[in-house]
């Protein structure tokens, strides 16, 4: 005898196949509830671009890893550092695409990397704005993964134009946490492949979550071996784990620091940092 079909059956499964596909137009869900893009969806862009496209010498940077703007104060924080520093180069970590953070970035090209979006559907990742507009931009996701999340980190390598010279190469990075010291390592080759091919002025920061002897002398012997320059702060209210900074800037010898300041704030876990930049004539 033949089965009775159940009221709204089919209805139901293709509801279901209609969710699942858009599961795969966003990217994977892992168990944790998060959902990591395809490399088609990983890079997401708003705001005006500029018209203007070379940077001006000097220029100026805010680096900071922003805690997904969970704090309390941190838009007016925000606000106010993209008021009285004016940075033509902004490099963020840990950005969150709520219309609160991207309201202040209206009027800057804004590219973010996103890593993964969470059960709401809120992308999270690192993010390069500027005022000016960018030649190229390009990802790299981590070789490894945070080990509860099952999470990449993303870094975000953009590329400017400047008068009388190769291009600005500005990488930005999130660094892998809590994972064996051989992933990080990975990580960061990852980012010198792109490093050592580029011939003009690099300058590459982020959080970097450099937090033990290990990683701190890796990163510090792999960038100098790599001819970059470590910019130094005094005083230097740069967030650390015991005595180790995780925030740092390094700079190729094309690029002459003016000023480096580390700002306390209680609008983030992490202190943003600002800096004035000299291009040398090469």
């Amino acid at each position: 005898m033949a089965k009775k079909l159940i009221p709204g059956y089919f209805q139901g499964t293709s509801q279901i196949l209609t969710f699942f596909s858009a599961l795969l137009m966003f990217g994977l869900m892992n168990i944790h509830g998060a959902f990591i893009p395809g490399p088609k969806d990983v890079i997401s862009k708003f705001g005006v671009p500029p018209r203007e496209q070379t940077l001006p010498n000097p220029f100026r940077v805010l680096n900071w890893n922003i805690y997904k703007g969970n704090k309390e104060n941190f838009v007016v924080d925000f606000q106010y550092f993209l008021d009285t520093e004016k940075p033509h180069i902004i490099t963020v970590q840990e950005m969150y695409d709520l219309a609160a953070i991207k309201a202040p970035l209206k009027y800057f090209e804004n590219i973010m990397a996103i890593s993964f979006w969470d059960q709401d559907l809120i992308a999270t990742g690192v993010l390069n704005s500027s005022t000016f507009r960018s030649l190229k931009n390009h990802f790299l996701v981590s070789p490894g993964t945070e080990p509860v999340t099952s999470t990449p980190k993303m870094s975000l390598i953009t590329y400017y134009q400047l008068e009388n010279s190769p291009p600005l190469l500005v990488a930005n990075i999130h660094g892998l946490n809590f994972v064996k010291s051989q992933d990080f390592f990975n990580q960061i080759e990852s980012v010198i492949v792109v490093l050592k091919n580029h011939l003009g002025p690099i300058l590459f920061l982020g959080d970097f979550n450099t937090w033990n002897l290990d990683r701190s002398n890796y990163l510090s012997q792999r960038l100098t071996y790599l001819g970059l320059k470590q910019v130094t702060f005094s005083p230097d209210h740069r967030k650390k784990f015991r005595e180790y900074p995780l925030d740092h800037v390094f700079h190729s010898e094309h690029l002459k620091i003016q000023d480096a300041k580390v700002w306390p704030v209680t609008s983030s876990d992490h202190n943003p940092i600002t800096l004035t930049i000299e291009i040398k004539k090469i």
